[in-house]
Parts: structure tokens; C-alpha cells; sequence
């Protein structure tokens, strides 16, 4: 007989580690392309900060994303738990850096990550059922 094999998507910790991984490299991944763009296409570096934001919310929203649509319930909250917990890695690779922006810019990276999070959630659930779940 065959037995039944419960998906990653049933234990939330897997899921949001899975999700959250995928996140960081959607974002690390974008992050090197936009160095790239702006090495070889921008005389200036003034808009690095605004390559990089957009990077982190991409990269956030995509992980809610995800989560969402696998896992199917409390997009809202789950989106949040993900936009957290990448802007928490985020933070702790930053106080490894010389050069921190303090806490204010957190705030704002944080307040930004829940807003990604929660939209990318929301999305996720009220998308089409995946066939293979």
C-alpha cells in the first residue's frame, strides 16, 4: 500500500526557511546584476541605494510570493513573517559591515519589507492552485 508523504508546504518552518532562502537568492542575485549595469552603464553612483532597495523588495515580494501560493493560508501574515525574516538576514550580515547606516534606515527596511511581504502574500494566495499540490 502506499503510504502518503506529507508536503514541505505542511510544516511552516521548512516552508518559511525554503522561502526564505529563495528570497535571498532572488535578491543577492538581482543585486549583482544591477552592480553590474551600473559598473559598465552609469558614470555615477549616486543610485545605488535605490538599486539595491528595489533589489530587497523583489526579492521579499517573491519570497512571499511563494509562500503564498503554496501554502495557501494567511497570505497577509505569512508574506509579513517572510519580509521579516529576510530583512533580519539582511541586518545581521549588515553588522559585518564597517560602515552602518543605523537604525533609522532598519526602520525603513523594515517597514518596507512587511509592506513587499504582505502584498507578495496576499498575491500568492488569490493566485491559480498549483496542479502538482
Amino acid at each position: 500500500m502506499h503510504k502518503y508523504k506529507k508536503s514541505m508546504w505542511s510544516y511552516p518552518v521548512r516552508s518559511f526557511l525554503f522561502c526564505t532562502f529563495s528570497g535571498l537568492a532572488v535578491t543577492f542575485a538581482l543585486i549583482a546584476l544591477f552592480a553590474v549595469f551600473i559598473y559598465f552603464f552609469m558614470d555615477n553612483c549616486d543610485s545605488v541605494g535605490s538599486f539595491n532597495a528595489v533589489a530587497l523588495n523583489s526579492g521579499i515580494f517573491i519570497s512571499a510570493l511563494l509562500c503564498g501560493r503554496f501554502r495557501r493560508h494567511h497570505g497577509l501574515i505569512e508574506g509579513i513573517i517572510c519580509g521579516i525574516l529576510i530583512c533580519t538576514v539582511i541586518s545581521v550580515f549588515g553588522l559585518f559591515t564597517p560602515d552602518s547606516d543605523g537604525i533609522s534606515v532598519e526602520i525603513k527596511r523594515l517597514l518596507l519589507a512587511v509592506c513587499s511581504g504582505g502584498i507578495g502574500g496576499v498575491v500568492g494566495v488569490n493566485t491559480k492552485r498549483p496542479k502538482n499540490l
